[in-house]
Formats: structure tokens, C-alpha cells, sequence
């Protein structure tokens, strides 16, 4: 076992600890490959950098004892969307406040394509974004959806260098 990792799967496990909200990861599709062991490691890493970023809008995070992630197929996140938010198209990720948060493996591979790396670390990205809607932020506003990429993109990079130190 390579040292890097060693101490990465130890700084995890101290996360549980230190987080209090626990985080479920389910695959419901078989259309794109998805290494769940990684996205589990950046879903606890981001939940722990998610929980020290308060949007103020309403944070729930904090409270939740557990987040459900749910890996789904562009038809089953068209249902979502068309049955709570009355839009009729696809999107990558749905989150709701009671700590849900749904996303499209599908879209997230077709994005991934466009920013050059895995369809792993774009469904990681799309739960960062889950996240931080649950801790308080939005994105209804050019404004807001600016301050959130941003906030993704900082987390997201911190995920990785503390997967991948050096």
C-alpha cells in the first residue's frame, strides 16, 4: 500500500468522526462506469469541506445525520425533475433539503468529456454541488451560480490534493 493512500483512507475515517453526518453512496445505473470506492473517499472528503462553507440560506448540513446519494440514469432524473421542480429536461444533479441528493451518471460522463477528466470525478463534482445546497447556498441568480462554481472548483481541488499529496 502506497503511503499516500494509507493516509488518505485514515484522514477519512477521521472525517466520519468529525462531520457527524453520515454519507450513503448508491449506484442505481449500469450505463457508465463509476469507481465507487473513489467516489466514496472524495464524497467524505467533500462533505467535511462542505460542512465548513455555510451558504446562509437556510443550512441544513450540519443537522442532517445522514446524506443520500442516489447514481441514476438520465430517464430516472428526468422523472425527478418533471415531478418536483416542473422541468421537463435531464440535469446532472437534484438535491433536496431533507439530504438527498440525486445524480445523472449519464450527464455527468457527457460533462466530464468537456473538463477532461473522469465521469468519477464529475458525479464527485455534482455531489460537491449537492452539498453545498444542503449547507446553505443556491444558484438562482448569474451571482450566485458564479460564487457556487467557485466554491466547487476550491473543494474539489483541496479533494484531490488531500487524495493525492505532491
Amino acid at each position: 500500500m502506497r503511503k499516500g493512500k494509507k493516509s488518505s483512507e485514515s484522514a477519512v475515517h477521521d472525517l466520519r468522526k468529525r462531520t457527524g453526518t453520515r454519507l450513503v453512496i448508491v449506484n442505481h445505473q449500469q450505463g457508465v462506469s463509476v469507481d465507487m470506492p473513489l467516489l466514496r473517499r472524495m464524497g467524505l472528503l467533500a462533505l467535511s469541506h462542505c460542512s465548513d462553507n455555510t451558504g446562509g440560506h437556510g443550512s441544513t448540513l450540519s443537522n442532517l445525520p445522514v446524506v443520500e446519494v442516489a447514481i441514476v440514469s438520465d430517464a430516472v432524473i428526468l422523472e425527478v425533475h418533471r415531478q418536483f421542480f416542473r422541468e421537463d429536461s435531464p440535469t446532472d444533479v437534484v438535491t433536496f433539503s431533507y439530504g438527498e441528493v440525486v445524480i445523472s451518471a449519464e450527464t455527468a460522463a457527457f460533462n466530464s468529456g468537456f473538463y477532461g477528466h473522469s465521469p468519477t470525478v464529475e458525479i464527485a463534482f455534482c455531489l460537491i454541488h449537492g452539498l453545498l445546497h444542503l449547507n446553505g447556498y443556491s444558484d438562482y441568480t448569474i451571482l450566485q451560480a458564479t460564487k457556487m462554481m467557485r466554491r466547487q472548483t476550491r473543494i474539489l481541488t483541496r479533494v484531490y490534493q488531500e487524495l493525492w499529496p505532491g
